[in-house]
C-alpha cells in the first residue's frame, strides 16, 4: 500500500488500521523537529506535532506499507524515511 498525502492524513490511516503502533522518529533526517521519547504511540505523535509544530502535518509525505517495510518519508525534504512504524513488540507492521 502506498498513501500520497498530507503527514496528517498518513498519520491518520495508521491510527485507523493499527492504533497500537508505535512511530520511531528519524532525529538526523528530522533534526528539531523530531519528538522526544524517539519510539511514540501514534496518536501521540500527532497531539505533539499539533503542539509542537503544527506545520509538519501539512507537509506532503509518502506512507509505504508492504511486507518489508512501513514507514514515512517527507516528500519535500527527503525521499528517505524519517518515520518507521512497529508494532508494540517493535516488529514492523504489515499490509
Amino acid at each position: 500500500m502506498e498513501l500520497r498525502d498530507t503527514l496528517r492524513v498518513c498519520l491518520q490511516a495508521i491510527l485507523s488500521r493499527c492504533p497500537h503502533c508505535m512511530i520511531e522518529a528519524d532525529k538526523e533526517l528530522l533534526g528539531r523537529d523530531a519528538f522526544e521519547p524517539r519510539l511514540l504511540p501514534v496518536k501521540d505523535v500527532i497531539r505533539w506535532y499539533e503542539q509542537e509544530d503544527p506545520s509538519i502535518l501539512e507537509e506532503m509525505a509518502c506512507l509505504r506499507v508492504d511486507a518489508q517495510r512501513c514507514e514515512i518519508a517527507l516528500c519535500d525534504r527527503c525521499l528517505e524515511p524519517v518515520f518507521r512504524i512497529y508494532k508494540r513488540d517493535k516488529a514492523a507492521c504489515q499490509s
